[in-house]
């Protein structure tokens, strides 16, 4: 079994100032001052209980809980599965916030919850991009795959035996994502993931 214990800490942000250590409960992370995992709202897309994360027997997992804004992991959008697997070294794009699974920290913050900053008021659909449009597409197992290519898994044979899917398949599973994302090729794939959070108005965060 994994260790229980992973912290988050926000890019660009010194650990000192904003960190969390996770023993394995379920949390919700979000804007209000209630949730287990404070996060400000900074770009107005942080939702007061925006996603949720939690330990089990397989590791560690993350949940959208519906948010406006959604959440990406490494750049896929999963706010259209019910959970994915997160693994140290991800990237988890929240509400516009980029925060980062790690085995320790040299400094844990204290975290001191604010006053709720309210979310931009744009609805689902306002948020909507391109890249999370398709995103919401692709099923469990697409969003399955395109995680683990995220990680730097890019052989069919490697990609199989870690989701117990043989080569065939998972060579069969990238048409339907290069389709679904019009892409051609594995390096226009990693691209996309690279440029897939942007802002609905076409920049970046």
């Amino acid at each position: 079994m994994k260790s229980r214990v992973v912290y988050l800490v926000m890019k660009n942000i010194a650990e000192s100032q904003w960190s969390y250590r996770l023993d394995g409960r379920k949390v919700v992370l979000g804007n209000s001052p209630s949730c287990q995992v404070w996060i400000p709202n900074t770009y107005g897309g942080v939702a007061q209980e925006h996603a949720e994360m939690g330990t089990d027997q397989r590791g560690h997992w993350l949940r959208d809980l519906e948010s406006a804004a959604g959440t990406a992991v490494n750049g896929d959008w999963i706010d259209k599965v019910d959970r994915v697997r997160v693994e140290l070294g991800d990237v988890l794009w929240i509400g516009g916030m980029e925060i980062e699974l790690v085995d320790r920290v040299g400094h844990l913050a204290r975290v001191c919850p604010q006053t709720v900053v309210p979310s931009d008021q744009r609805t689902v659909r306002q948020w909507m991009t391109p890249e999370r449009t398709a995103c919401r597409q692709l099923g469990a197992k697409l969003i399955g795959l395109l995680l683990w290519f995220s990680r730097g898994l890019t052989d069919a044979v490697h990609l199989g035996r870690k989701l117990n899917r043989s080569p065939l398949t998972i060579e069969t599973q990238f048409r339907s994502i290069f389709r679904t994302l019009d892409v051609h090729s594995k390096n226009q794939l990693q691209h996309w993931l690279t440029h897939s959070t942007r802002t609905p108005g076409g920049g970046y965060w």
